[in-house]
């Protein structure tokens, strides 16, 4: 998927300088992170009919690649080289999604 694609660039040293500015990682994280980390509509459903697979494949992850898991894959990738921009930023969304 792009997610994970974008996950190896943001591994690599190489790149690092392509996202090192604290708004490419803002952007990161609010237009692909965060809405991909989110349940829709969908995910309450699944939960509604068969709570235990949704947990077994979802949450607590399985083998297939899941919109989640690319996402929390490209959260870990970003944190190895900007664990603290990454951190700050992510507390500052979710401190403003907890007000809402």
């Amino acid at each position: 998927t792009s997610i994970r694609f974008l996950s190896s660039l943001v591994r690599k040293l190489m790149h690092k300088a392509l996202f090192q500015e604290e708004s490419t990682l803002r952007q990161i994280i609010s237009k692909i992170v965060i809405p991909n980390l989110m349940l829709r509509e969908l995910d309450e459903e699944r939960f509604e009919d068969d709570p235990h697979e949704f947990m077994l494949t979802d949450i607590e992850g399985s083998d297939s690649e899941s919109r989640r898991k690319c996402s929390q894959e490209l959260l870990r990738a970003m944190c190895r080289h900007f664990e603290t921009e990454t951190t700050a930023l992510c507390s500052e969304h979710v401190g403003s999604m907890l007000t809402e």
